[in-house]
Order: structure tokens, then sequence, then C-alpha cells
């Protein structure tokens, strides 16, 4: 399958921009949208020094329609709350051309609760990345129930010819599974002693490990964060007894 040849960026915040480069750096042309205007400035700034893009090849739409109009693949990074999922996949399902793939970045909510009740839900998928998508090239892809299976195949060929390496995933688990591999992994490594003045040791070397996928903070510190609750992200599965990996 060829490229889309329009895709329509919607929240562009740092995964928005990631992808937003992804795609331009591929030969799409891309919209970009977020509710901020100042981010969606920022964001555009960032894309054409990443990828040297022609100006008019990435754009920036002043609403939500202007962004999807003609987008042949909608990437969705809004807030990672089921109201906001919840309020911008009505939207997107609406005005989005009927032919265009909805993909959302969660990382943390299943596509089931909030397109249950669209017209078009045979159409959204999760594609979840590694943090940053432009960097580290691996996305899964999770459909609901609902999600046809023609959908899933034009994502993962879609997702392909941009240059990621997409990973299908045949049914939804709480979570997904980079979330669970990445947790086990760091989950292990017991915490560094008060009396260490400077982490030179497990907890640092897990960070320089995996530094690219868990931002600046480092896996270790990100982990012990979200299981103390200060954002979100890993909360679902880790507030609760976590899903084994074996049954995905």
């Amino acid at each position: 399958m060829p490229l889309p040849q329009r895709v329509a960026i919607i929240g562009a915040g740092l995964i928005g921009r990631a992808w937003a480069i992804v795609f331009a750096r591929a030969g799409c042309d891309v919209t970009l949208y977020d509710a901020n205007p100042e981010i969606t400035r920022n964001a555009h700034d960032a894309v054409l020094k990443e990828v040297g893009a022609a100006e008019e090849r990435v754009r920036l739409a002043d609403s939500l329609a202007a962004a999807l109009d003609r987008a042949d693949f909608v990437q969705e990074n809004t807030p990672e709350t089921l109201e906001s999922k919840l309020g911008i996949f009505a939207e997107l399902d609406k005005l989005a051309s009927l032919d265009a793939i909805l993909a959302s970045s969660s990382s943390a909510i299943v596509a089931s609760r909030f397109t249950k009740d669209l017209h078009g839900r045979q159409r959204c998928l999760i594609a979840h990345p590694v943090n940053p998508p432009h960097r580290i090239p691996l996305v899964e892809l999770v459909g609901a129930p609902w999600t046809s299976a023609d959908t899933i195949e034009r994502a993962r060929a879609t997702y392909a010819a941009a240059g990621q390496v997409p990973i299908v995933v045949k049914r939804e688990i709480d979570g997904f599974i980079q979330s669970h591999a990445g947790g086990a992994v760091i989950g292990s490594i017991p915490p560094c002693g008060r009396r260490i003045r400077k982490p030179t040791g497990s907890g640092s070397r897990a960070q320089g490990w995996a530094r690219p996928a868990l931002g600046l903070h480092g896996p270790v510190r990100n982990h012990r964060a979200e299981r103390a609750g200060w954002y979100s992200g890993l909360l679902p599965p880790l507030r609760r007894e976590p899903c084994r990996v074996e049954r995905c």
C-alpha cells in the first residue's frame, strides 16, 4: 500500500511532533493541529528543522475541521484521559473522510473504551509508539473487537512504508505489551539507598539504556513516579494487579 498523501496530526505535543517528523520524512503532506496555537507553531518549527521539508508540505491548521480536510490518515495524540479520547474521537469520526484511518497514540487506554458508539468504529485502532517514534521506529497496533481486518492491514502497511516496524497485537490488553515488558524489567530493579550521593548503580545503568524511550527522567524514576500516582501513563495496569504478558 502506498503512503497516504495527507496525514493529519491531532495534538502537537512531543508525541505529535515526532509522528509529524516520521510522516514528513517519508514524503507525506502533514497537517498539524493542536487546541493550543502556540504548541502548533512550535511543533511546526521543530518538524521543519528536523526534516528540512518544504514549508508547504508541513502545514498548520487553525481548526480541527481544517486539519482533517482531505486527510487520508489521522494520528491522534491528545491528553491521556478517557474524557479527552471520547471527545476527540467523536469529532474525528464526524469530520474525517469516511475512508480515513483514525489511529490513537494512547499508551494506556484501549480503543474499545472510546470508540464503541462511533458510526465509523471499524476504522479506529491504537498505534502505540515507543517514544519518540522518529528515533525508535517501533509501533504496536491494537484494534478494538470491531476494528476491521482491512483497517489493521492498511495501518500496518502505512507505518511500514513510513519506516516504522509495526507489531500487530491480536487482542486488547490494559497497558499494551511495551508497557508490561518495560514495567517488568524496570520494576525488578531495587531502589538505590539514600546514602548514595551519585546514582551509579543499576538505576543509572537502566536510565542510560532506555533514555531515548522513556524521556529525560529515565525509566526508574518514571516507573516509581507512576507507581506513586504523580502522572498518567502506565497508571491503569500498575495500580491494580498487572496483566501477565503471556496472556497476550
